[in-house]
Parts: C-alpha cells; sequence; structure tokens
C-alpha cells in the first residue's frame, strides 16, 4: 500500500524563489529533480534545493560549475535530459534582453522580432515547430538510408 505525503515547500538556495517538490507514491519518496544534493551526492547539499530556472541557467551558462559539481556521467545525462533541452529563456537571457544586450537580442531584432514576451513566445513556437519538422525529415531520410544499404549488402551477397 502507497502512503502519501504532502508536498515539500521550499525555497531555491541560488534565488529564494518558492518551489514544491511533490512526493512520489511508487518510489515512497520525494521527487530529486530540483535537490541538489541529489545531483551532487555530498552531504552538505543533502537540504539544498534549486529552482527549474536556476538549474537551467547553470546549465547553459555555468557550464565548469555544472561539471564540477556533478561528476557522476548517468546523472550528468538525466540532468542533461531535464534542464539542456527547450526551455524559456533563462534567468540571464532575460536580464540581457531587458537591457538590450547580447547575442541573442542583437539576432532577434536583426529580424524584426518584437522583444516583449507574446512575441518571443510566437518566435519560439514557430523555431521549435521549424526544428521538429527538421528532426522528422533526418529520421525518414536515415530510414531511408540504412534500408538501402541494407539492400545493397543483400545484392553483394548474392554475388
Amino acid at each position: 500500500m502507497y502512503t502519501l505525503k504532502p508536498p515539500l515547500k521550499v525555497n531555491c538556495f541560488q534565488c529564494q524563489k518558492k518551489l514544491v517538490v511533490n512526493f512520489s507514491p511508487p518510489l515512497q519518496r520525494y521527487s530529486n529533480k530540483n535537490h541538489w544534493g541529489y545531483w551532487t551526492d555530498q552531504k552538505k547539499n543533502q537540504d539544498q534545493y534549486m529552482c527549474d530556472t536556476c538549474l537551467i541557467d547553470l546549465y547553459r551558462h555555468h557550464k565548469h560549475n555544472y561539471l564540477n559539481s556533478i561528476t557522476d556521467s548517468k546523472k550528468r545525462r538525466t540532468f542533461r535530459d531535464y534542464f539542456g533541452g527547450n526551455f524559456p529563456l533563462t534567468r540571464t537571457q532575460q536580464k540581457l534582453l531587458k537591457k538590450g544586450e547580447g547575442k541573442l537580442h542583437d539576432i532577434l531584432r536583426s529580424k524584426g522580432i518584437d522583444l516583449d514576451k507574446e512575441g518571443l513566445t510566437d518566435h519560439f513556437k514557430s523555431w521549435q515547430q521549424t526544428i521538429a519538422k527538421l528532426v522528422q525529415e533526418n529520421a525518414l531520410k536515415d530510414k531511408k538510408i540504412k534500408e538501402l544499404e541494407k539492400k545493397l549488402t543483400k545484392k553483394e551477397k548474392k554475388k
């Protein structure tokens, strides 16, 4: 029988933003996704939690700290899957856009993209759809290439 515990309400130790850590009944423990002690395997970090925004920022803009802190290769892969994908802008990117600085600001302005939140959201949705189509097309081409290679191999064996 599963027990259910109430969610933990904690603050991110980086930005002090409040976050909720849910309990997983099948695992009978709280989620490790935001638990910094889990990622680092260090006792000094056991009661520290980070919000998604700070974890994404760590991965994208502070690679050296990320690599030094998370030493287990399996956890690095999992962390990258959680926080290295297509996410909204990180805190650092938001600050640069507000200041009117940075490469991203220059690229978006040069393309005539409205830098308010709605304009960016539309742009990134369009960009994600384009990337998804390219991935699908590449997967189909890859499948066709493999099929052609199999046929070629069969022909060579017959000779």
